[in-house]
């Protein structure tokens, strides 16, 4: 008999399905910039990239089901948005109880999910455009820009520039040190995944 997400209790349930959207959060805020628009940002990268795991997850035997819970708790976001804190202390354990009910490739599938949804949310924000630095008057890059088109530009024989949109050159040094905090602590057998 297998076990699904609805055969859990409520609390295990809701750690779950809370996870991905604090884990957003947190590495969004280790490097957030005063007000609202990056919080909208991160909000609708958080719903886009849920959406998107649903679908990529579906074979899962509980991630499809918990993305589900996720979205449809957004009354809950601003309260998981608080204990979004401290979620590098206690998204250990939310993984630990995933390997001993779904085993470790769900957990596996779980832990990546929820570090891809986290720099993505990061990099939603793009809050290193704000080092784009002209020159006086004109509308030449400056150093800064150039060095992230230069980091983040089309891979050679691509013909498709990447999305400005979680560009993995828009996740500053605080947010990547962010999303290697939450790797460390979601240990699968003791080991970093």
């Amino acid at each position: 008999m297998s076990v699904h997400f609805e055969d859990l209790n409520e609390k295990v349930q809701i750690e779950i399905a809370s996870l991905p959207y604090m884990a957003g959060i947190y590495v969004a805020n280790a490097d957030d910039v005063e007000g609202d628009q990056d919080d909208e940002k991160e909000q609708q990268a958080i719903i886009q990239n849920l959406k998107k795991a649903r679908e990529k997850y579906q074979g899962s035997v509980f991630i499809p089901a918990a993305i589900d819970r996720t979205l449809t708790m957004q009354n809950h976001w601003p309260q998981w948005r608080e204990a979004s804190f401290h979620v590098a202390k206690t998204c250990g354990g939310t993984v630990a109880q995933i390997l001993d009910v779904f085993g470790e490739d769900e957990a596996k599938n779980y832990k990546t999910m929820v570090l891809d949804l986290a720099r993505n949310t990061a990099a939603a924000a793009n809050e290193l455009a704000g080092f784009e630095d002209f020159d006086e008057g004109t509308q030449e890059k400056g150093f800064f820009e150039k060095i992230k088109e230069r980091i983040s530009g089309p891979a050679a024989g691509s013909h498709r520039a990447p999305s400005p949109d979680n560009d993995p050159s828009n996740i500053s040094p605080a947010e990547q040190a962010a999303v290697d905090d939450l790797n460390k602590a979601m240990k699968i057998d003791g080991k970093k995944q």
